[in-house]
This record gives C-alpha cells, sequence and structure tokens, in this order.
C-alpha cells in the first residue's frame, strides 16, 4: 500500500496577499505518515507552497508515486486549491482514493463531498489513528463504516461514522520523521525571516482550555487540553539537537552555491557592491567564524575542533575566518580528498616545470621597477636594472 499526502497551497486569489505561506513544516501529515511509515505502508509528504509547485506539478508528483491512496489536508485559504488539484488527479487515475483532511474538512465534510464528487472520503478530527486504520480497510477491501471519524460515500448518500476519541497518550505518537520533507523552513511572518537558520517546529500539546470565538482550537480539542509528557517533548528536542551533523553539511552545499559559485566572480568596488550581497552573507552566516559556526550544530567540543579546522589548508585561523570557508566540506564530499606524492613542495615544481615547458622563464632577487600597459591592459614588466620584458 502506498500513500502521498500533499500540503496544498493557498487558493490563487489569497495566495498573492500573503507572505510566508510555507514558514513551517506541515507537522499533521509528517506525523501520519509517520505513523503508516511504522507500520509498513510506503508513505510520502509534498508541502506545495515550499516547492513552489503549480497544480499540474503537483499532479505529477502524485502520479509519478503511483499511490493507492492521496491524503490533502487544507485550511479554509487551501481549500479550494486541494479540490481542484484532487479533480485532475482523479481524472488522470480514477483508481486512487481521494482522502480529505484538516480543520475545514473536518467542519465541512459533508459540504466538501458534495460540491468535489472527486473526494472519496473526509477523515474528521485527529488523523493519526483514523488514517491507520482507513488505510488498512482500503487494503483489505473491508467495511467503511467500521472506521471511525470519516465521512465517506455509499452509493448516492453520504455517511458519517461516529467521531474518534480524542488520542489521550500523545507521548504515544512517533516523533514526526522530518526526513520526509527536503525543504529549509525559515518561520517567516508578513515577509520577514524570524529564523536565520534552518527552523522546525515542535508539536508539545494538542486542544485549548479557552473559547475565544475566533478560534477552532477549543471545537477541534472538545474543550480540552492534552499536553505531552516534558520528558518525551524534552527527547524529542534533543533527537533534533542531534541530527546536527547532518544539519551542518546540507548547509555547507548552500555556502559553496552562494557564498562561491554565486559570489566569486562579482567585484566588490565600493559600498554598495558589499550592501547587494549583504542579505546572503547574512544569512550564511559569514560574519560567524568557521569554529562558531559549526558550534551552532555541534555540542562536542573535539567535533567542533575537527569540523572546523579546514581554514588551516588556506593558511586561516579557525577562530577568525569567516564561516564562508565551511564551503571546504561540500567540496570534499562532492569531489573526494585528493594530495600530490611528495606533499605541497612536489606540487610546486611540477607546476614551476610545466610553465617552463611551454616556454616559460623564472627570474630570481630581480626588483620590479614598473609594471607596463597599453591603456587597461597589462603587457610587460621593467626591471630596477633597466631591463624590459614582454
Amino acid at each position: 500500500m502506498t500513500v502521498a499526502f500533499v500540503n496544498p497551497s493557498p487558493n490563487a486569489e489569497v495566495k498573492a496577499r500573503i507572505k510566508g505561506e510555507a514558514s513551517w513544516p506541515p507537522l499533521g501529515l509528517l506525523y501520519m505518515a509517520t505513523v503508516l511509515n511504522e507500520r509498513g505502508v510506503e508513505a510520502s509528504v509534498l508541502d506545495q507552497p515550499a516547492k513552489g509547485y503549480s497544480i499540474d506539478d503537483t499532479v505529477d508528483w502524485v502520479l509519478r508515486r503511483e499511490p493507492d491512496v492521496v491524503g490533502f489536508s487544507g485550511l479554509s485559504m487551501s481549500g479550494r486549491n486541494a479540490a481542484l488539484t484532487s479533480v485532475e488527479v482523479k481524472r488522470r487515475n480514477p483508481e486512487i482514493a481521494v482522502v480529505f483532511g484538516g480543520l475545514y474538512a473536518t467542519f465541512n465534510s459533508e459540504r466538501v463531498m458534495s460540491k468535489y464528487p472527486s473526494v472519496d472520503v473526509v477523515v474528521r478530527g485527529e488523523g493519526e489513528e483514523t488514517i491507520a486504520e482507513l488505510v488498512d480497510v482500503l487494503e483489505s477491501g473491508g467495511p467503511l463504516k467500521d472506521v471511525r471519524g470519516i465521512t465517506y460515500r455509499e452509493g448516492e448518500s453520504l455517511v458519517s461514522t461516529p467521531d474518534r476519541p480524542l488520542i489521550e497518550d500523545l507521548d504515544s505518537l512517533p516523533f514526526p520523521d522530518r526526513s520526509l520533507l527536503d525543504d529549509d523552513y525559515h518561520s517567516e511572518i508578513s515577509g520577514a525571516t524570524i529564523a536565520v537558520d534552518k527552523f522546525t517546529s515542535v508539536v508539545s500539546s494538542r486542544g485549548c482550555a479557552f473559547n475565544c470565538r475566533f478560534c477552532c482550537c477549543t471545537k477541534l480539542g472538545r474543550g480540552r487540553w492534552r499536553a505531552r509528557s516534558v520528558d518525551n517533548t524534552i527527547e524529542e528536542l534533543h533527537y533534533l539537537a542531534s541530527e546536527g551533523y547532518e544539519q551542518f553539511i546540507g548547509t555547507t552545499k548552500e555556502i559553496f552555491q552562494k557564498g562561491f559559485v554565486g559570489l566569486a566572480d562579482k567585484p566588490f568596488l565600493n559600498a554598495s557592491d558589499m550592501l547587494r550581497v549583504a542579505p546572503d552573507l547574512l544569512r550564511l552566516g559569514s560574519y560567524r567564524s568557521v569554529y562558531g559556526y559549526v558550534s551552532k550544530f555541534i555540542e562536542n567540543d573535539f567535533l567542533r575542533r575537527t569540523f572546523s579546522f579546514h581554514p588551516l589548508l588556506i593558511g586561516g585561523n579557525p577562530f577568525d575566518s569567516s564561516s564562508i570557508y565551511a564551503m571546504i566540506h561540500d567540496q570534499e564530499r562532492e569531489w573526494g580528498v585528493h594530495f600530490a606524492m611528495g606533499g605541497t613542495g612536489a606540487l610546486v615544481d611540477a607546476l614551476a616545470q610545466l610553465f617552463e615547458e611551454i616556454g616559460g622563464r623564472f627570474l630570481f632577487n630581480a626588483e620590479v621597477a614598473e609594471i607596463l600597459v597599453d591603456g587597461r591592459r597589462a603587457t610587460g614588466v621593467k626591471l630596477a636594472d633597466g631591463t624590459v620584458y614582454h
């Protein structure tokens, strides 16, 4: 059994008015995908706004995975986009079961299914236990009426099963597998980047004890607030911190692409040149030393020193050199590490030999008095003794 989950982008009419629609990872879908993967079901997740995919791109992504089930989760502002995507998925492969979930679908299940025949099932409320049971029933061909917390089609009618009880022990849920997404998040709010570095969110509780009229949390949580234990929450935080090495290596690729490929051939002749690239340099943390940058990701002091020594290869001090030099990690992984037989001295000798073979000549202890130019082109040198070389 294969399941593909999609976090849809905002509807076209609101997309232009909001900024930062991909500010946080869709943890709800990650929780469900993780539950299914642990049960042996192949589940994948697409965050459409993070990828910037169109509806056609999203449908192509779904069909490439050849899923038995595709699940959409959305809010009011993304519900129509999810529905239109589901229509196209169903048109191109009618055998795929389309499942909707999330806040909007939970409180408008029959309305959604009446308007969009492409939707086969709506999962209402918390989805981890329901989606696992639903997938089992779909795979075995069992009766959908036995799955609590869903709305489904039976002929021309819509049937809603009783609500599923809330999950009492939140510690029983696995940590959401964030590796299912290869997107970076920076907590963007109203166009402002809150987290310059890689960011994720953590769910420490569900529901709410208050009753604000404008918020759905009370109704979704049935007037209750449930918390994970402190130990379980701290365990997830430690787990996220332990991924520092992988996060560090991932950022070195971006540093190489932005700091070297993107900026190496750019002139820095005046203040405006520096201001132009300042946002990229700031985001890359180039104001930190290599050691300081590594320390953000790795706690062990010995490992910090191990991953900071690379500037020594170019004569730099790891405690002073800009973290831009962390790009060396990516270069090593991409192209390997190469050593000249005989050391750097043999490399210098080989370069000198090559230079002489193509007609070059070395002059030692020769004082240069002037570099000769023709316009902006260097044409030769004049030595202190009057000798001119072109």
